[in-house]
């Protein structure tokens, strides 16, 4: 970056050919993930593309071998591609960012069911979903957005700050027959306060992902808040369609 980065670049590239390093040089307009792909694909053994797999069989064991999806707070979450989250905070671009990685998976669902921002005021939202707008209603106390969306959204992305998280988890615990995975990503969390959320939630058969916690993606399926950054690169990654999970 900068406003000389371009004769920056130009001298580092002369100065790699003067030396006979071979080198290629890339500005801001190139992702790092195709920086990444490029290497690969020069590196020995790899001179042809990269070809394209198929989605991998994967089968997630449930925890414990009991019925139930979750077993305490850490145990594996398995998203759908119906899957449906609550949104604790007014967190618009995080919310876009979901609904954008919906349709790269071509989901039919908005994976956003609501939005609870309790320093606000009860109103909708509008939100681009595909190729049309999609109205997502905020609501100011939790308890209405379960009372109202909890058959189906049964996730809970928690963007409370580190000061209010603590609480604000407490009270989303007591939805536990509802909401059964929560992802908490605010950082500064102190220790103790965070030891004692994953003991409650392990009582409840709650699975906690976080605190401090970018988000995850569920490939093909769901997207916890920013993870995998701007749909440039999930795009570069392909991380649309379905296959494994790895969290972030």
């Amino acid at each position: 970056g900068g406003p000389n980065y371009s004769e920056g670049l130009t001298l580092m590239k002369r100065a790699c050919e003067d030396i006979g390093i071979p080198a290629k040089v890339y500005g801001p307009e190139a992702h790092l993930t195709s920086i990444v792909r490029d290497a690969l694909v020069s590196a020995p053994g790899m001179a042809k593309p990269l070809p394209e797999l198929p989605p991998p069989s994967v089968k997630l064991p449930l925890a414990g071998g009991t019925s139930q999806k979750t077993s305490g707070s850490g145990g594996i979450v398995k998203f759908e591609a119906s899957t449906q989250a609550i949104v604790y905070g007014l967190q618009t671009k995080a919310i876009q960012r979901m609904l954008d990685f919906d349709t790269l998976c071509s989901r039919r669902l908005p994976s956003v069911a609501a939005v609870v921002n309790p320093v606000g005021e009860a109103a909708f939202e509008k939100f681009m979903f595909g190729s049309s707008d999609v109205l997502v209603p905020v609501y100011t106390k939790l308890a209405d957005a379960v009372a109202r969306h909890g058959k189906q959204a049964q996730v809970l992305i928690n963007f409370a700050s580190f000061r209010s998280v603590y609480e604000a988890t407490k009270e989303a615990l007591e939805f536990s027959d509802t909401i059964t995975t929560h992802a908490i990503i605010a950082e500064g969390v102190p220790e103790a306060l965070t030891r004692r959320l994953h003991l409650e939630a392990g009582r409840k058969g709650v699975s906690i992902i976080g605190p401090a916690t970018v988000g995850g993606i569920m490939p093909g399926r769901f997207r916890i808040g920013n993870a995998g950054g701007a749909v440039e690169n999930l795009m570069l990654a392909k991380l649309y369609r379905p296959g494994s999970v790895g969290y972030t």
